[in-house]
């Protein structure tokens, strides 16, 4: 199952955390692996998300990624799996800081939640 997986209004969001740090080297994905697309996929499929996240510890030289989901007969789908980093290296116990990081995971979803 997904790590988080939101329900609302008709509109589903399935989000899978990766705790590990990307890649510079690869080129196109970003560094993303192919068996954690194809596990977003499958999650995607599953619970019938039209909008899927890949939530990563934020570095620098990362940026937000987005990849449509091709099909066989018409090329595009509509869905879509987007690749986000929140930043994880910050000093929790300080109350700023806790925002910081809630302000960044709501951004996330709400992107996530919007109409399609």
């Amino acid at each position: 199952a997904p790590d988080i997986l939101i329900e609302m209004g008709g509109r589903c969001l399935v989000m899978d955390t990766k705790w590990k740090l990307l890649s510079m080297a690869k080129r196109g994905l970003g560094g993303v692996s192919d068996g954690d697309l194809y596990q977003l996929y499958a999650y995607a499929r599953r619970y019938g998300s039209w909008r899927n996240v890949l939530l990563y510890p934020w570095m620098v030289g990362l940026e937000a990624r987005d990849f449509e989901v091709l099909d066989k007969t018409d090329g595009k789908s509509g869905e879509r799996i987007s690749i986000r980093h929140v930043g994880l290296h910050r000093n929790l116990y300080e109350e700023g800081e806790r925002e910081k990081l809630i302000g960044e995971l709501e951004g996330i979803v709400r992107e996530g939640l919007e109409e399609v």
